[in-house]
């Protein structure tokens, strides 16, 4: 390759930090390697110079036994946030692994893969403290969805968060400009996620 700046060296493992067009890439593929490797008692790092090229080296213990999973380093949240139990609707495969990894160590994570998939399971089940639903989605978007709460759930309704990269129609904009639910633009850290699931789940219990 055409090796990496070193600027860029610290945080080329962070979710979501990429160099390369939204077309090209999503900024996630070392976050979940590393995070991988990592359960599997590894580890993994770059080395680059500028115009030269670029190693990425990782390295598993040999063992009879599976290693030990390490702490993964990460900031806390500013506060422990209730355990909740987490419905994450997103069309992208990469998108909800990452925010599963992210959540799952505190709260209780259920994925689907589509608005309609989710439609489909409230209709059997709405034991959801907080949904976290990407707002653009081919089949039935996150403004879709929650247009479908607000008449069939209103609590649930309430009781969801819009993931964005920014990018959504005229008509996605107008509806976020008259409803109250929390934006969470990607991309955001694990510190950022989880603090806006604990301020959610916080806000949860406040009378409506």
């Amino acid at each position: 390759g055409c090796g990496i700046p070193y600027s860029d060296l610290e945080t080329v493992f962070e979710p979501f930090f990429t160099t390369k067009s939204p077309e090209r890439g999503t900024g996630l593929g070392l976050a979940i390697s590393r995070k991988i490797i990592s359960e599997l008692g590894g580890e993994i790092k770059i080395e680059s110079t500028l115009n030269q090229g670029t190693w990425v080296i990782f390295r598993l213990t040999k063992c009879r036994e599976a290693a030990p999973s390490p702490e993964l380093r990460r900031a806390p949240p500013s506060a422990p946030a209730p355990r909740g139990r987490i419905l994450v609707v997103d069309d992208e495969e990469v998108i909800r692994f990452v925010v599963k990894a992210m959540l799952e160590e505190d709260h209780d994570i259920i994925t689907v893969n589509s608005g309609r998939a989710a439609r489909d399971l409230i209709e059997k089940d709405q034991r959801f403290d907080l949904i976290l639903c990407d707002l653009m989605m081919k089949d039935v978007s996150g403004v879709e969805l929650h247009a479908w709460l607000a008449e069939n759930y209103p609590d649930l309704a309430h009781d969801l968060a819009f993931i964005t990269g920014g990018v959504f129609t005229r008509h996605a904009e107008q509806y976020l400009a008259h409803v109250s639910n929390m934006v969470i633009q990607k991309p955001f850290s694990t510190d950022t996620l989880q603090n806006a699931v604990r301020d959610c789940l916080e806000g949860a219990k406040e009378p409506r």
